[in-house]
């Protein structure tokens, strides 16, 4: 019962604080743009996640670009072990060539 419990602390305290806004962003997820000297766009999205539980904890962040169309365009995933008590940085980059900008 008592691993349950922990399991559950910290699962829910990690999720909690990862989807609350960093500061100086209007939601959890951070985006950076830039362009290339090709013409395509290089696009960053960050996520700061904190682990405030007992356990370490395994943070996932995948992300799908799609067109308006709902085409695939790109596709990224990061993933951390964030021991009790630490926080990381999780990031995402798509690189977009000039066709598809």
């Amino acid at each position: 019962m008592v691993a349950l419990v922990t399991s559950v602390f910290t699962l829910s305290s990690a999720l909690t604080d990862s989807l609350r806004p960093s500061e100086g962003q209007e939601g959890p997820l951070g985006r950076k743009e830039r362009s290339e000297p090709s013409g395509g766009k290089i696009i960053t999205y960050t996520l700061f996640s904190r682990n405030k539980g007992v356990l370490d904890a395994e943070v996932k962040l995948k992300l799908k670009l799609l067109s308006q169309e709902g085409d695939l365009i790109a596709e990224g995933a990061d993933s951390k072990s964030i021991p009790a008590g630490s926080a990381a940085w999780l990031t995402v980059r798509f690189t977009i060539p000039l066709e598809d900008v």
